[in-house]
């Protein structure tokens, strides 16, 4: 479930830049010891090609003359750690993609915020992918206590938990789950949907009344008679479906509730393709100009490598 903060309308002020230096401290805090000594390693010792080449020759080497059962258990342990350094490598290639207000925090860190929030999802393991901050949203002195206490019970230091407050307290900020490092098509999913959000942040009262105009048009078409062997029992369908995502079956109408329940997750929604063609198509025949607002927006909110 994304973490979405976007229902709360609020006058758009100046963004408050964060310095990526600022991070350090969390990000040494929130790697584990296994990762941060792969880390090191690539950076320093194994940086060297040559010597990489022939650490590499030497491990070769000990396999073929070593005892079978020894050669199978130094095969793991390279397998190992071969893995943790592609997915170091991955990671470090994911976050060229994010700008100078967006930023990757623990999972553990965003149910602290979740919970200081007093969200309804606010459970036990259950995370937000991510979320785009219009407003300072740790704004009162309760809020603020409960969110630093609880990343101190985490056990982090006082300069990790400075940092953290800065980056949650601030406005017009992008804040991602890190474990979608661990997924390259969510990873620029869930970014491209939150800066849809954060572009949508940008409009005019005129554009917004444009984008509404089309959403609701597309929401009030009378429903499609369908086959209730092939629909779930269901005996007609919404205009405004969403599409199966094979990677997660259990999602049929999840996207459609969502932007039923507030039109500003239908836009969203709709740049990531999870609507049927006819949807698009409709507000691009009927609604010509908030059609354009959206084409603009994609391509402000577009995901690529930072040069």
């Amino acid at each position: 479930m994304n973490f979405e903060m976007t229902s709360f309308h609020e006058n758009r002020g100046e963004s408050k830049e964060i310095a990526s230096g600022e991070l350090g401290a969390y990000i040494e805090a929130a790697e584990s010891n296994a990762t941060e000594t792969i880390k090191r390693e690539k950076d320093g010792i194994i940086k060297n090609g040559k010597l990489r080449k022939l650490a590499l020759w030497g491990i070769l080497t000990a396999l073929a003359i070593g005892a079978p059962e020894t050669r199978a258990q130094e095969k793991a342990a390279v397998s190992d750690s071969t893995k943790i350094e592609q997915s170091i490598d991955q990671k470090e290639q994911l976050e060229k993609y994010l700008r100078h207000n967006e930023y990757v925090a623990d999972s553990t860190v965003m149910e602290i915020f979740y919970q200081t929030m007093d969200l309804a999802n606010a459970k036990e393991g259950m995370g937000a992918a991510g979320g785009f901050l219009k407003k300072n949203f740790l704004n009162t002195p309760e809020r603020l206590e409960n969110f630093e206490g609880g990343l101190k019970k985490l056990g982090f230091s006082g300069e990790t938990v400075d940092s953290l407050t800065k980056i949650f307290s601030s406005k017009d900020v992008i804040i991602l789950n890190n474990t979608l490092l661990n997924n390259e098509r969510k990873f620029k999913e869930v970014l491209f949907h939150e800066r849809i959000h954060e572009a949508m942040n940008d409009l005019d009262e005129k554009d917004l009344d444009s984008l509404k105009a089309g959403y609701e048009d597309v929401l009030n078409h009378a429903p499609i008679p369908v086959n209730p062997d092939s629909n779930f029992g269901l005996t007609e369908e919404s205009f405004l479906k969403d599409k199966l995502d094979p990677a997660d079956i259990g999602s049929y109408g999840w996207y459609t509730v969502l932007a039923t329940m507030n039109w500003d997750e239908f836009y969203p929604y709709l740049a990531n393709g999870k609507f049927v063609p006819r949807v698009a198509e409709e507000i691009k025949r009927a609604h010509p100009g908030a059609y354009q607002i959206f084409e603009k927006m994609e391509q402000t909110a577009k995901v690529e490598l930072q040069k």
